[in-house]
């Protein structure tokens, strides 16, 4: 959603709004807050020249409430969510901004938003490491995975059988939820009871009552009917 898109939807909808300026660059951003001193910014995780996160953290005075913008980066996404930090997911509309609106009517207080930054930043950082380890028990101590190496993972009633681009099969004593709480920041969707992928290893996906997914590794795996709208969501498919 274009600066235009979005000045438009507020002019035609919320004239208790005053709209002071637009901005492409954080740069640009950071000479108009100080200058203007907004109560409210709606700010896009990316920029031209650094990312609105990056923006806020070098910022000494915050005197404003924040409505983070995103559109397809999932783990930006993520990681805004687990900072408890509002945003709106691109494209939205009336409906999606007016809730925003009212939120920020509602708490009118930025007391905590340096917290919820800097949470974000160890959020952003700990989601596109892609070196990041896990510590897998094994029968000697610990195993050191990278999580970037991890296709697939399938329970196997209180265990869960890892399946590595490598071709190893690797059987942990851990269950297939506490895998979906550890990997879903870092681009892993639960499909299924019994099945959590890696989204960066998907071939193909079948569409069907829940659909099938090939992935990679050869393997097909069938998306039930209840993870179907939440797979899709992570794939950007309607």
């Amino acid at each position: 959603m274009s600066l235009m898109a979005l000045r438009d939807l507020l002019s035609d909808n919320f004239p208790q709004i005053n709209v002071i300026a637009e901005c492409t660059t954080a740069g640009e951003a950071e000479k108009i807050i100080k200058r203007e001193q907004p109560d409210l910014i709606f700010l896009d995780v990316e920029l031209p020249d650094k990312s609105g996160v990056e923006m806020l953290d070098k910022m000494d005075n915050v005197t404003f409430d924040v409505v983070f913008t995103t559109s397809h980066e999932k783990y930006a996404l993520h990681a805004i969510r687990m900072s408890a930090i509002d945003f709106l997911l691109k494209p939205f509309g009336e409906n999606d901004l007016r809730k925003a609106l009212n939120r920020f009517e509602k708490k009118k207080s930025n007391e905590q938003l340096p917290e919820k930054i800097d949470g974000l930043f160890k959020n952003l950082s700990r989601r596109i490491n892609p070196d990041k380890k896990i510590s897998i028990p094994t029968s000697n101590g610990l195993e050191f995975i990278r999580i970037s190496q991890i296709v697939r993972l399938q329970a196997d009633v209180n265990y869960t059988n890892l399946y590595m681009s490598d071709k190893r099969k690797i059987l942990v004593s851990r269950t297939l939820k506490q895998f979906e709480t550890l990997l879903t920041p870092f681009g892993f969707c639960r499909i299924h009871n019994s099945h959590i992928i890696n989204l960066k290893f998907i071939k193909s996906y079948n569409k069907g009552k829940g659909g099938v997914v090939m992935m990679d590794d050869g393997s097909e795996i069938d998306v039930s009917r209840g993870y179907k709208a939440t797979f899709l969501e992570a794939i950007d498919v309607d």
